[in-house]
């Protein structure tokens, strides 16, 4: 391991031992004040991201802060335990200067931290972006800057375009050194390199995504051209040459994130723009490589211009979503204070929102029982109606931690019959297996298991097993790894290769488990999987095989 990324990954390894235990939760889809009490800032936070310093995942706050719960850290903590802790000095000057954008980037030496903004670390490092191996800030290459003196970092994007890995880099900076880069830049680990020409205007948000025709990078801000041409507000950068997409929008694009809604992956941006393409989207749209498409009527505020300033896809337990958080009061038509969840169809609240501006959205799990939360910050000073300044917490629900996943990497299926990544074994009807999955949505004590990618009718039975066992058995056409105490939870028929339960009329999975003679106490932990029907004579006949299949497995904590 080389030496400069020791001292990162050990930190990661004390955040980790010290992290508040797990412990159950009774309730979920709710607003936690708990993270706000003991997070006092005396400046804005403007930025939260979660790291992987490669021992477990943490939060990260930026700002203008110089303290964060008492402690003196000047512009950049990390969440430790139940507090926080700094990150050395990356603001010389305190509150006039701020951290904008945070990412883990490896350049070759092992994951580090990147901070970028408007700052003058100590000297001798340059301006507006440093890197921190786990005990100081380091030099990323030379000064940002802009003639005007107003120059900043504001955005990063990890990624390959055609090499080795890079860091794209936009902001309000038009050199590095004394050579132009136009607001967006490319570090290879060595050096910055100009993106052509560049673009116009300020840069604040960056992706990368494959729109169908090859990865490239996509570029929002407040500029009219990319590369010399017109490019309103987003532009894609290919390695080679500058483009606009669909058209351009007619506003500021502040934020972007790539979301799947069952229709295949897309690229997300939100903004203070109204139409995108020529399409009335009201602030935020879905662009499909082809078109772009309004999200059922987009945001609204009734006093104010609306405008959507982060997009973040997280599950809180519900299932995969687009959250958007921003300056408005409704979403599609929908109240729901300055925050939103939109699952692909239609949009919900997150209980009563906040009372002010969400600025950043990231998801974290604390180590605690229900699964990954929703983090906020921003400008507002209650969430669901309680104190929640300036970090709110919204409670995921434990929506399962996969387990007997055999596709061929860590399992082997009986006939070689391998199922797609995530999933159970392939079966008869070429569905890639059956793929089990739970939405919780009222609290830990409620769950409701699915599978998906069944045969068409397929009688299937849901299992529970106290435990999960290390070896995975040998199951019909698939493999079988919950154990201990085993209950046929519920008998269902799969429509269309999909089956669900408990559905309406039937008991809980904890009140039938109990009626089964095995109560699930409060803390405690069950397996899942559905094995099902498929009788095909000749899809893996017996022996090895059998008549049915089974799902891959979920652990969930009651």
């Amino acid at each position: 391991m080389p030496k400069s990324i020791q001292p990162f990954i050990f930190a990661f390894v004390i955040l980790a031992a010290s992290a508040t235990a797990p412990s159950a939760r009774g309730q979920c889809q709710e607003w936690d004040p708990t993270i706000a009490s003991g997070s006092a800032v005396d400046a804005p936070i403007e930025v939260i991201a979660t790291l992987d310093g490669g021992s477990g995942i943490t939060l990260i706050a930026g700002g203008h802060f110089t303290t964060i719960g008492g402690m003196a850290a000047p512009g950049i903590a990390m969440r430790f335990s139940n507090g926080w802790i700094p990150l050395g000095q990356v603001l010389a000057q305190g509150p006039v200067e701020a951290v904008y954008a945070l990412t883990s980037f490896d350049s070759g030496s092992g994951p580090e931290l990147y901070a970028g903004g408007d700052f003058a670390p100590p000297p001798p490092l340059p301006s507006h972006v440093a890197r921190w191996d786990g005990t100081s800030w380091n030099a990323v290459g030379e000064t940002l800057s802009d003639p005007s003196g107003a120059s900043s970092v504001y955005a990063f994007a990890p990624g390959h375009l055609g090499g080795a890995p890079a860091l794209f880099v936009g902001g309000s900076f038009t050199m590095a050194g004394n050579f132009g880069m136009n607001h967006v830049a490319r570090w290879d680990g060595g050096s910055w390199n100009a993106l052509g020409f560049g673009v116009d205007g300020t840069v604040v948000a960056l992706q990368m995504f494959d729109d169908g025709s090859g990865p490239a990078l996509y570029v929002g801000g407040v500029f009219m051209n990319a590369g010399g041409l017109p490019a309103r507000g987003i532009a894609k950068w290919d390695g080679v040459d500058w483009s606009p997409v669909g058209g351009s929008v007619d506003g500021d694009v502040k934020s972007f994130a790539v979301f799947d809604d069952g229709n295949g992956a897309a690229l997300y941006a939100g903004g203070s723009f109204v139409h995108a393409g020529g399409v009335q989207v009201n602030h935020v749209a879905r662009w499909d490589g082809t078109h772009w498409t309004a999200l059922a009527g987009g945001v609204t505020h009734p006093n104010m211009t609306p405008s959507v300033e982060t997009l973040k896809v997280a599950d809180d337990g519900t299932g995969p979503a687009l959250f958007a958080g921003g300056l408005f009061e409704s979403a599609g038509g929908t109240a729901t204070a300055h925050i939103a969840r939109w699952d692909g169809t239609a949009w919900s609240a997150l209980g009563e929102g906040t009372d002010g501006t969400v600025k950043r959205l990231t998801a974290w799990n604390d180590g605690a029982a229900g699964g990954p939360d929703l983090y906020a910050t921003g400008t507002f000073n209650t969430a669901g109606g309680v104190a929640a300044n300036p970090i709110a917490e919204w409670r995921g629900c434990d929506a399962g931690t996969p387990f007997c996943v055999a596709d061929g990497v860590d399992i082997h299926c009986p006939c070689g019959n391998d199922g797609q990544h995530g999933h159970g074994c392939e079966n008869s009807a070429t569905t890639g297996g059956a793929f089990l999955h739970a939405t919780r949505d009222l609290g830990l004590d409620s769950a409701v298991l699915t599978a998906t990618g069944e045969t068409p009718t397929a009688l299937s039975i849901f299992l529970q097993g106290s435990v999960q066992i290390d070896g995975a058995l040998a199951f019909g056409d698939g493999r079988r790894c919950t154990g201990g105490m085993l209950k046929r939870l519920y008998v269902k028929h799969a429509v269309g290769g999909v089956v669900t339960a408990p559905e309406a009329g039937d008991p809980s999975i904890p009140d039938r488990s109990t009626s089964l003679g095995d109560p699930i106490p409060t803390g405690a932990t069950r397996a899942y999987q559905v094995y099902y029907r498929d009788p095909s004579p000749t899809f893996c006949p017996s022996p090895p095989g059998g008549t049915f299949n089974i799902s891959n497995g979920i652990l969930l904590t009651w």
